[in-house]
């Protein structure tokens, strides 16, 4: 058998459950309701993707005896069910089922449907209950009072991750909005529930699976930079998809870091290898590159703040292979109002207010030296200038004291 995607069949009972409680209407093609051929058909009809508010026949047309593998007659043929005969021969996996008491058309024939485990159906007065019924007392396919069977031969196909996962129509949004805004405050879909909790975690919002202020504001944001997009905060396909869609590291850093500012550089420029990017922006810029490490929001750029670091790093060359520094392979750090501390590729770059605006670098055995001993907590406190030749090695300056290299490795203070 044919698959039908599981977001089809989804979108197909949402359909359904719209018609429960109408009116049975002899004849109806769904405007809004309609009888119990219709009804059955409706839910055919939408799995395939064809119309819904018209007829496909009667009853009559799915009454073929002996005619076992056949399709119905004219205009239902178009619909694809298959004659089964026995309810054993209907294979447990097919995703609609019918079954049917025949006794020549109107009142004295009678067809119900189950999709993936949805009973429906149009009826009379039954248990209590009449008209269109949807679940609670509607009757099974395979109920005792038919006698004839038939099942649409395609079965329910993997969820697809990607795909938005409200029926067409309706979006996420307010729980006080009109009846196609979700908010899955009221114990909607469990699958809807899970959709919007995808889309909360990509926006980088509490995953709480209701729709909510943050996720209105979140979702504004992505709509107004996104071509197309009406910034109204509700999610629809559209929005889905692009919110979904894979970023440029770059923008996800630059989303998280906001202090950046206005963007300066329009999309991404080349360094000067060929392979990292940079953007600049008011406050600061961001790197990426392939090789670096993956930083707390699983991407490999990393911001450089303007106001002292940023002024050091230019100056020291920035990511070029003249240059002292790299790439940056950590987030910066504030160690006070004018001093602040990022790890590069090569050394980790040190800047105080009113210290050389070039910053100090500290890497290599010194450095790893420095480290152990607790950075600029330990006993050696802050680097007060870049390393220089001493005794054959080299020697670093430090608020207490000095740290000496020498080809054989041996470091002293």
């Amino acid at each position: 058998m044919q698959t039908i995607s599981r977001t089809k069949v989804d979108q197909t009972k949402a359909y359904i459950w719209t018609k429960d409680g109408l009116p049975y209407h002899y004849g109806g093609s769904g405007n809004p309701g309609g009888d119990c051929s219709w009804f059955a058909c409706a839910g055919a009809a939408s799995l395939l993707g064809l119309k819904v508010n018209q007829r496909y026949g009667s009853t009559e047309n799915f009454n073929r005896p002996g005619q076992y593998g056949a399709t119905a007659t004219a205009p239902a043929a178009v619909l694809g069910m298959v004659h089964a005969k026995s309810k054993s021969e209907v294979p447990a996996a097919a995703v609609l089922k019918m079954g049917f008491l025949h006794g020549g058309g109107g009142e004295n024939s009678h067809v119900s449907s189950t999709i993936d485990g949805l009973n429906f159906e149009s009826r009379g007065l039954y248990r209590g209950r009449s008209g269109h019924v949807v679940a609670d007392s509607a009757r099974a396919w395979n109920d005792s009072l038919f006698g004839d069977w038939w099942y649409l031969p395609f079965t329910v196909g993997p969820v697809d991750p990607n795909a938005f996962p409200l029926p067409d129509g309706y979006v996420y949004g307010w729980a006080t909005g009109p009846d196609w805004m979700i908010s899955c405050r009221f114990g909607e879909s469990s699958d809807w529930q899970a959709g919007l909790r995808r889309i909360q975690i990509a926006l980088g919002v509490p995953a709480s699976g209701v729709y909510d202020e943050l996720t209105a504001a979140a979702t504004k944001t992505v709509q107004a930079r996104t071509p197309g997009l009406l910034p109204d905060g509700f999610i629809g396909p559209k929005t889905w998809a692009a919110i979904l869609a894979p970023r440029p590291e770059i923008d996800v850093v630059a989303a998280r870091d906001t202090w950046l500012g206005k963007r300066i550089t329009q999309g991404e420029g080349r360094c000067e290898d060929g392979v990292g990017r940079y953007a600049h922006f008011e406050r600061g810029s961001v790197y990426w590159h392939p090789d670096l490490p993956k930083n707390s929001l699983g991407v490999r750029a990393y911001s450089v703040p303007r106001g002292g670091l940023f002024e050091a790093y230019e100056a020291r060359g920035w990511e070029q292979s003249v240059g002292d520094l790299g790439y940056p392979v950590r987030d910066f750090t504030r160690l006070s109002d004018t001093d602040g501390v990022q790890a590069f590729q090569r050394g980790i770059l040190y800047v105080r207010g009113g210290g050389d605006p070039r910053g100090v670098v500290v890497h290599g055995k010194i450095g790893a030296r420095w480290a152990a001993e607790g950075f600029e907590a330990g006993p050696s406190g802050h680097a007060l200038a870049d390393e220089s030749d001493y005794d054959g090695g080299q020697v670093q300056h430090f608020e207490h004291n000095s740290y000496a290299w020498h080809p054989s490795g041996a470091v002293k203070i």
